[in-house]
C-alpha cells in the first residue's frame, strides 16, 4: 500500500493533490471510518487562535460530518501544544479515543497540516501507529519537494519579472514612469495587496522644500489610503534614520492583520526613497518579500540615477546645441546683415548726390530695417548663448548636489569653482558630474569623514576635479586592481571614466590619513558627444 502511495504522490503538482490521495489511501488500508486533513492558517504555530473558521479542511464530504469536524478542530485548537511536542510516533488520541491526529511537519518542527482519522468501533490505533507514521513521514518528504519546486519556479518567474523590470525601465522618460513600473512589479512579485515606490525628489537647487514622488498600486477598495498613510510616514522616517527594512502592523477593520513591509531605496551613498508592500493575508514570510523588495529597491535605484542622468546630459547638450546655432547665426546671418548696412551706407554716402529723392528714401528704409534686424539677432544670440546667462547649468547642478549632500548628512561641503564651463561639451559636464557623484559617495559610505571639499578649475585647455575628505582612508594602490580581492568598482569605473576622455585619475589616500580624487582632463583637444 505504501508502495502504490508512493507512486501515485510523485505525480501531484500541489499539495491538495497529495493530502487527497494520502486520505485515500489511509482509509482503504487501515481500520478509519473516514479522514479529514486540517491546515492551519499561516504562521498558526507561533500564536494559538480562537476562530477555528481560519483552518482549512480537506476532504469534507458530507454535511451530516461538519459537526463532527468543528468540534475535533477545537480540541486540535486546545491541544495544539501536544501536537508539537509529540515524538516517536507522534499520534495524538483523542480524549473520547474516537479519532486520531497526525501532524505533517516542515523544517523547524513547525505543522503544515494535521491528518485526522477517525476510527471503526473497538479499535485500538497503538496497534498501526508505526504503519500510519510511515505514509506521513513520505507525504512530509513529498511535501517538502513541492515546496521547493515551487519555491525554484517562483525564483526563476522572478528572474525573469525583473529583466523586463530592467528593459521597461531602461526606456522610462521620467521618474513617475519608474515609480509606476517598480510599483507594479513589486506588487506581481512579492504577491502583495499594495506595492508604494517612494522617491525623494531631488528638486532644482533652488528651494529647500522637496516633496516626494511616489505611485501606489492596488485595489483602491483594498487597504485605502487613508487607513495606512501615517504609517508609510512613519516608515519613510525610520528608514531615513536606520537605513534598514522596517515592517509594521497595520489596523484593520476585519480579523486580518495586514503588515507593512518596506525596504530603503539607496544610491550614492544615501537613501533616496523607499519600495513598500502591504499584505493581508501573510501567505509569504516577511523574509521573502523583503529579498524581492530589495532586489527591486536596487534596481529601481539604477533606473532613478540613470534617469536623472540623462535627463542632466540631455539639458547638457541641449545647451551645447544652442551654443552651436549662436555661434553659426553669429558668424553668417549676423555678418551679412552687417555687410549689407555698411554697404547700404557706403552707397548713401557716395551716391547720394546723384540720387532722386525716392531712391536715396529707400535706400535708408534698407539700411534702416537691416540693422533692427540685427539688432533683434543680436539679442536672439544673446537669449540662445547660456555663456551669457549668469546662472550657469552646469556649475550650478554641481552646486545644487553639495548643497544637498551636506544637508542630508550634515557634513560641512566647502567648493570652490573656477573658470567658464563653456570650454566643456556634454561628454565632459557627465563625466565630471558622475565621477564628483562617486567620490563624494564613497566619502560619506566608507570613509567616517566630516568635511568634503570639492575643487573644480575649468580651463580652454585642461579641467580639474579634486575633491577630498578628511576620513579613514584606505589602501588605494589595491583598490584600484580590479582582480584583486575585495576591489572597489566604484574607483575603477572613475578611472574608466576618465581615461574614455583621455583623461587621467589619480587617488592619494592613506588608512587615518583622509583621500583626495584628482580627475583631469582635457578641454578643448577632445571632442565627444
Amino acid at each position: 500500500g505504501l508502495t502504490d502511495f508512493q507512486k501515485q504522490a510523485v505525480s501531484y503538482k500541489n499539495q491538495m493533490g497529495l493530502y487527497s490521495a494520502l486520505i485515500d489511501s489511509l482509509v482503504r488500508l487501515f481500520p478509519l471510518k473516514r479522514a479529514l486533513m486540517i491546515i492551519p492558517p499561516p504562521r498558526y504555530w507561533q500564536a494559538g487562535s480562537s476562530k477555528n473558521s481560519s483552518f482549512q479542511v480537506v476532504h469534507q464530504e458530507r454535511k451530516s460530518d461538519q459537526e463532527q469536524n468543528r468540534k475535533i478542530i477545537e480540541e486540535i485548537e486546545r491541544k495544539w501544544a501536544n501536537l508539537l511536542v509529540l515524538k516517536q510516533k507522534r499520534i495524538y488520541i483523542s480524549e473520547n479515543r474516537q479519532w486520531i491526529a497526525v501532524p505533517l511537519l516542515r523544517e523547524k518542527g513547525v505543522i503544515d497540516a494535521v491528518f485526522v482519522g477517525i476510527l471503526k468501533p473497538q479499535v485500538n490505533p497503538v496497534a498501526f501507529a508505526d504503519d500510519i507514521s510511515l505514509f506521513i513521514r513520505f507525504a512530509e518528504q513529498s511535501t517538502a519537494w513541492l515546496s521547493l519546486f515551487k519555491q525554484k519556479e517562483r525564483v526563476l518567474q522572478h528572474i525573469s519579472s525583473i529583466y523586463e523590470a530592467v528593459g521597461a525601465a531602461a526606456s522610462a522618460s521620467n521618474p513617475y514612469t519608474v515609480t509606476k513600473l517598480f510599483a507594479s512589479y513589486a506588487m506581481s512579485l512579492t504577491g502583495c495587496d499594495k506595492a508604494i515606490f517612494w522617491i525623494e525628489d531631488s528638486g532644482d537647487g533652488k528651494k529647500e522644500d522637496y516633496s516626494p514622488i511616489y505611485t501606489i498600486k492596488g485595489p483602491k477598495d483594498v487597504l485605502p489610503e487613508e487607513g495606512w498613510q501615517e504609517e508609510l510616514l512613519l516608515a519613510w522616517q525610520q528608514i531615513q534614520e536606520q537605513g534598514q527594512p522596517v515592517v509594521l502592523n497595520l489596523k484593520s477593520a476585519d480579523d486580518s492583520s495586514p503588515q507593512m513591509i518596506a525596504v530603503p531605496i539607496k544610491s550614492g551613498g544615501h537613501c533616496i526613497g523607499m519600495l513598500a508592500g502591504i499584505q493581508t493575508s501573510n501567505t509569504y514570510s516577511v523574509q521573502e518579500i523583503s529579498q524581492t523588495l530589495n532586489i527591486l529597491g536596487d534596481l529601481g535605484a539604477i533606473a532613478v540615477a540613470r534617469n536623472r542622468a540623462e535627463a542632466f546630459a540631455e539639458r547638457a547638450l541641449v545647451i551645447d546645441e544652442q551654443k552651436r546655432i549662436a555661434n553659426e547665426i553669429h558668424d553668417t546671418i549676423s555678418q551679412n546683415l552687417f555687410s549689407i548696412v555698411y554697404s547700404i551706407d557706403s552707397l548713401m554716402r557716395e551716391q547720394g548726390s546723384s540720387l532722386d529723392e525716392k531712391s536715396f528714401n529707400c535706400l535708408a528704409d534698407i539700411k534702416n530695417v537691416s540693422a533692427e534686424t540685427g539688432r533683434e539677432l543680436r539679442a536672439l544670440i544673446y537669449g540662445l548663448n547660456p555663456k551669457q546667462e549668469k546662472n550657469d547649468t552646469f556649475i550650478s547642478e554641481v552646486s545644487a548636489y553639495l548643497k544637498q549632500v551636506a544637508r542630508m548628512y550634515q557634513l560641512k561641503v566647502v567648493q570652490e569653482i573656477k573658470g567658464d564651463s563653456e570650454y566643456l561639451n556634454p561628454a565632459m559636464c557627465k563625466t565630471l558630474y558622475r565621477i564628483l557623484k562617486e567620490a563624494t559617495g564613497n566619502a560619506i559610505r566608507h570613509s567616517e569623514c566630516g568635511e568634503i571639499r570639492v575643487s573644480l578649475e575649468i580651463t580652454p585647455f585642461d579641467s580639474t576635479l579634486t575633491v577630498y575628505d578628511n576620513g579613514n582612508g584606505f589602501n588605494a594602490e589595491s583598490s584600484l586592481d580590479l582582480y584583486a580581492a575585495g576591489n572597489r568598482l566604484g574607483l575603477v569605473n572613475m578611472r574608466e571614466l576618465a581615461m574614455a576622455l583621455r583623461g587621467t585619475l589619480s587617488i592619494d589616500s592613506n588608512p587615518e590619513m583622509g583621500t583626495t580624487v584628482t580627475c583631469s582632463i582635457p578641454t578643448s583637444p577632445v571632442s565627444l558627444v
